[in-house]
Order: C-alpha cells, then structure tokens, then sequence
C-alpha cells in the first residue's frame, strides 16, 4: 500500500508514502477451512483451488472495470511493534492484470532496502493461470543489487540502499500475480516511536484492501490516530486485543481508482487514509534533534579556518549566513553516497563530509549548519518535504528532505537549501506552502512556508524593437528576475554550457514569435552563473526578415513581446490546464509576476493609425493587463502577468482555464502604420 521508509512496490503507482505498513492475517494453511485461501506461508497445494480460482474470476476484467489496468483482488497489510519502536512488517497481494500495459507493468516487483536498518524476505512470487496451475517463481529470477545512486540522492533516510528484484514468469491475459514478503527492521528509526499509516486508493482498482498494526498494550494509550480524506466513510474501522498487543484493523473494498490528471495534488490532500503515532510535533523535532547532533562537532582545523575565513570578511550576519550557504551550496557536492553507518536522518560527520566534498542533503545541511554555529550563529537542521503535503494531525515522518536555518540576532529567520547551488536566495522561490520542521533540543511545532507573494518571483523583460521601412524587425531583449525567475536564467546556463546548445535553445523560443527569426546574439550574464553577488541577466538579439505585413499603403504586424514566448514561468500552465473537466484540484509550481516592456520605434516614413485593443484579465488568481503608450515616434508595449496562487480549487478551475486561455490569445492584435498623409 503506501510506505515512508521504503519504496513499496512501483508499479502500485501509489501516491501518499507513510512509515512502512504491511498485514499479519493467517497464512495458507493445510486445513480444509484455509484450502482455498493465500496468505503469508508459501501455499502447498500445486494447483490453485477453485474456491481461490472463483475469486480472481469473479473479480471483473477490462468490460466491467475501467481506467484501470489491474485489479488489486487482495492487499493485507500488517505491522508489529515492540515497544520500542522496531517493526516486524508483512504484506501480501493477489493481483489480476486486465490489459496489456497491466502485464507490462506487472512483470517485475521490486523492493528497495536499506541493508543496515533492514532485510527484505520474498517469501514466494507466483503466476496462477486461468486452468488453475501455478507457476512459483525461482530464486533464479530473484536478484539482489546495489541500488542506483540516482535513487539513493533523492532520499535522505537509505543511503546504504539495494534492492530486490522479483522477474516473473511469462503473463498471459487472464493470469493472476500473488506475492508475499517481508520487511524485518533490525532497529527503530527513532527510539521509542510508533507510527504508521496507510492510504487507502491508487491508480488500480481496489477490490479489497486491509491494513493492522499490532501495537504493544504498554503502548496504546499514548497513540493518536485519524482517518482523513475519507468524505464517503470507506475505510472501515475495528479494534481489539490479541495477547499482548492492541490491534488497529482498517479495511476497504470496490475503490475506485485514481485517473491521474496534469498538476494534481499531492495524494495525501484527497486520497483516503489513515495515520497513527504516540509522539506530538514538538516530541518528534526533539527525537530529530538527538539524532542529528552528535556528528556535528567540527574538529577538523581546516574546516575551522574555512568559516573563520568566511566569515571575517562579512560585515553583517545576514553576510556570513549567506557566504557559509553559498560555499556549502557550490562547494559541496550534493551526491548519495555511502560513507558508514549513518541510517535514518542521522548525518555522518560533518569533518567527513568536508573532506569528501559530497553528501546527501542530510549532510550538507549539518555541515552549513555546524559552520554556521561555527561563527557563532544560531542554526539548526530543518526537514522538509519536496514532493509532497505534510499532514498537521499525525506527527510523524512525512518528509523527504533536509535544509538549514539560520535564527538572526535582529529577529530573522534565514533558511537556506544548500543543495541548490544557483538559488540567490537561498530558498528556492517554489517553496510556498511546504510543511517544515525545525529540530531542537526542547522541540517545536510542524510550521509550513507561506505563500510567497507573485513579486518573490518576479521576472523583467525589457525591449528595444525596430521596424524599417521594408516591414522588417530587429530587436534587443534584457531579461532579469528574481526568486525562481532567476534561478530558471542560472540552470539554462548552468545546464546548457555550449555555444551552440545555448543558440538553438533560444532560437526555439524566438521562432515562436516568427519562424523566420533570426537569432543574431545572445549572452548569459554573470559568467558563471554561479556568481550569485548579482542578479542572473538575458541579452538576447534577434531579427526577423518581412516581418510586417504590407496592406496598400498601411503596415501591420504585432509587438513581437505580445507573442508571450518569454513567459517561462506559464509554461507548465498550458499543460496543467489541458484538460477541460476535471476531477482533482490544480496544483501549480509557483506564485509569480512577469513585467514586460517592449519600445516600438517607427521609422520617419511611417505614423501609427491604430493599436490593439488593451487587454483586461482579472480572474481572482491569475491577472493579464496590457497597454499601448506613444512616446514621440515611438510605441510602448507594456504588460503585467501575475499568478497569485498555486492551489486552484475545482469550483473555480474553469474560470481560471478561462481566463488563462483568455491570455494566450490576447496576441492576436495587430499595430497598424499608414504612410504619412495617407492615414485611415
């Protein structure tokens, strides 16, 4: 189902993570009670019995069910607790593909793992077929692995990760999967705390699903637990006692499953679920806090130097903030690699990681914030989620990511990503909403990043055009922003390095505006963009060969600005809102503004007779207004772009589709020049 300390499956194609979650139930006994049922033990009939063969029959197919290609027959779950917080966890699925991208996406299983705070069991794999044979999977068709690193630096809890990968026979259409395993964790993440969850819908369709958690008696009394999401009451609910442990059992059947659609939410804002833990927020920050603070003493004088240098050529502390985040930022490298055994959120040794110059976020985090402590300022190790939502209800681990702050003497709180190395900010500008919590020795409170206003994000293009007499058109862009207009400017050239990649980037988006346009000069400024003491900078020049259009006596053609081609931060707009009903609110990247500017200078020969019609769009979250000014010969284009929000409630998602599709046809109007003493 959904899991937080490990991957589950990826072909489930779930879409909340929560602490592991797997299910105890009876295995597949020898009696004649159990005969036709799968569980945990390795079944020992070899023939699957009809009681087994009537339900995965019964089960539907791809005329009965749709917008799914399997159906999930049985999910159970369980966990076991002791009661320190270390987990015994079981799972087991009976799964019946219905298309052929079902087979393919069922062909393989694969169960990452962090070997030092774990061992993963396949306890078997098998194909039943529709004449009830039953093919086992071998070990031979069972591999154990290094994980790639490209999956281990995206998480900051399995830096020491492998995986099993479980091939399966040959599938066939009317064929069923069950598999069972087991995780057995050789110590808690956090001692002393239990928690878990469990959501409750995926991209499948679900035709019954069970999860329970066996939590010591001892221990019951400290746990809170909720159901969310659950508007329809699906998720059935019992409790009771079995020998030393308080069992929580939750249950599904005939879910639905999620159609994904472009910018959804995260998954845990609609999905139904359930989450239990015995700590508070303020708790789980100081259980955080013990974890991180021992690798975190610098001792290496050289490092001790580093800051000193650092920071004594700062005139405030704001200046030694910023100079400790950028050399962490730019002269760390953010990397996942196994250096000893540093499992969970604990970093290794900020001196290790100083001289190996690399780190996952956990530890570039710990060394800004031991450097920063360093120079005597007050910071701490903070986590985050990237990829998702961190439910307030339920203290427990909801994150994926680690940063810094920084607490001002004057007040200010600084925080700092220091795995982004072209962020001028130090927070990336796509930060709105993000759950945080700070890790303390007394603990706090969950906090979430507000909403940052559309100008944090605000882009400037300013341009200078000509027209000459042969309707052709030339002209110069200067393009600056800040906050995540910046940074976009910095990763073009940072990730786009030559000459040549770098002219036919943006001769794509100038034969936009018209595809004879020709890109004449184009530079990144500051080289390299890394320098992040000034702001990121565009000078593109282009030209475009009988631009215009001639009418008689007349020339029309439109501001070539008008055209919105350089609105970089609208672009995942257009995919977001491809769809013209939906079933799931919008979630968007980012608040932001867009300035443009655009001076339009006529040559003697010809007069402006007309100019479009100003634009007005004033949807509650996004705005588009326009203006046409004459200045001595010349025409200024002027418009002002802002998106204001990131979460469009469904309710208003067809007028702000409305409204932006509204802007992107707002080009279409043209200027009309008249030779002189021939005006309309």
């Amino acid at each position: 189902m959904f899991s937080n300390q490990r991957k589950i499956i990826k072909t489930f194609k779930t879409f909340f993570l929560v602490v592991v979650t797997l299910s105890i139930i009876t295995g597949c006994a020898t009696s004649t009670a159990n005969r036709g049922k799968l569980g945990f033990d390795k079944p020992k009939f070899k023939c699957a019995p009809a009681e087994l063969m009537k339900k995965i029959e019964s089960s539907g197919d791809e005329f009965t069910i749709s917008n799914t290609h399997a159906i999930m027959i049985d999910i159970k779950d369980s966990t076991i607790f002791d009661e320190n917080g270390r987990m015994d966890s079981y799972s087991f699925n009976l799964i019946k593909p219905i298309t052929i991208q079902g087979i393919r996406n069922y062909n393989s299983f694969e169960f990452p793992y962090d070997q030092q705070m774990m061992d993963v069991e396949i306890i078997y794999a098998m194909v039943i077929h529709p004449d009830s044979t039953i093919e086992i999977v071998p070990d031979s068709l069972i591999i154990d692995r290094v994980n790639s690193a490209g999956v281990a630096e995206m998480d900051i809890y399995w830096t020491n990760l492998r995986m099993k990968i479980v091939n399966m026979p040959q599938i066939r259409m009317g064929d069923a999967i069950a598999i069972s395993y087991a995780y057995k964790f050789k110590k808690p993440y956090n001692e002393g705390l239990i928690s878990s969850g469990a959501g409750f819908q995926s991209t499948e369709f679900m035709n019954h699903a069970e999860e329970i958690f066996l939590i010591p008696k001892s221990k019951f009394d400290e746990i809170n637990y909720k159901i969310l999401n659950d508007n329809d009451s699906i998720v059935k609910f019992s409790e009771y006692d079995w020998k030393d442990y308080h069992v929580l059992k939750f249950e599904v059947d005939s879910v639905p499953p999620i159609v994904p659609e472009p910018s959804m939410p995260p998954g845990n804002m609609f999905v139904p679920l359930m989450l239990f833990s015995n700590v508070d927020w303020s708790e789980y920050s100081r259980m955080n806090w013990e974890n991180t603070e021992a690798p975190m003493k610098i001792t290496d004088p050289e490092l001790k130097s580093t800051v000193k240098a650092l920071a004594e050529t700062c005139k405030t502390e704001y200046d030694s903030v910023r100079a400790i985040g950028l050399f962490v930022a730019q002269d760390i490298r953010y990397v996942g690699i196994q250096m000893a055994d540093k499992e969970g959120i604990t970093p290794h040794d900020v001196n290790e990681t100083f001289k190996a110059r690399s780190g996952v976020c956990k530890d570039v985090a710990a060394l800004a914030v031991a450097m920063l402590r360093e120079a005597g300022i007050e910071a701490y190790n903070v986590l985050i989620n990237v990829q998702g939502y961190v439910i307030y209800d339920v203290a427990m681990n909801q994150f994926n990511h680690q940063i810094a702050l920084a607490r001002l003497k004057d007040g200010r709180e600084i925080y700092i990503d220091v795995t982004d190395d072209v962020c001028i900010d130090l927070l990336p500008g796509h930060y709105s909403k993000y759950g945080s919590l700070v890790l303390t020795e007394k603990g706090e409170n969950l906090k979430y990043f507000p909403l940052f206003e559309p100008e944090h994000n605000e882009g400037k293009i300013i341009a200078v055009t000509k027209i000459d007499n042969e309707g052709n058109l030339s002209s110069k862009i200067e393009y600056t922003g800040m906050g995540l207009s910046d940074e976009i400017l910095r990763q073009i050239g940072h990730y786009i390095q030559t000459e040549d990649d770098r002219r036919r980037f943006i001769s794509r988006f100038i034969t936009e505006i018209d595809p004879n346009a020709e890109l004449i000069d184009f530079k990144i400024y500051p080289d390299p963009v890394t320098d992040l003491t000034e702001p990121a900078k565009f000078i593109i020049e282009y030209k475009i060969p009988e631009y215009a259009v001639f009418a008689g006596d007349y020339l029309l053609f439109q501001p070539s600005l008008a055209s919105q081609v350089f609105d970089l931060l609208s672009m995942n707009i257009d995919q977001a809102i491809s769809l013209q009903d939906r079933n799931l609110p919008l979630r968007l990247v980012a608040p932001y503004r867009l300035d443009i500017h655009e001076t339009i200078e006529l040559t003697d020969e010809y007069v402006l007779v007309s100019f479009p019609e100003s634009a007005d769009i004033n949807n509650k979250f996004f705005k588009f207004d326009t203006k046409y000014d004459i200045d001595g010969k010349n025409v200024i284009y002027i418009s002002k772009t802002v998106l204001s929000e990131i979460d469009i409630p469904l309710d208003d998602y067809n007028d702000f589709r409305e409204a932006f599709n509204n802007y992107r046809t707002s080009r279409k109007g043209m200027l009309i020049l008249s030779i002189k003493d021939h005006r309309l």
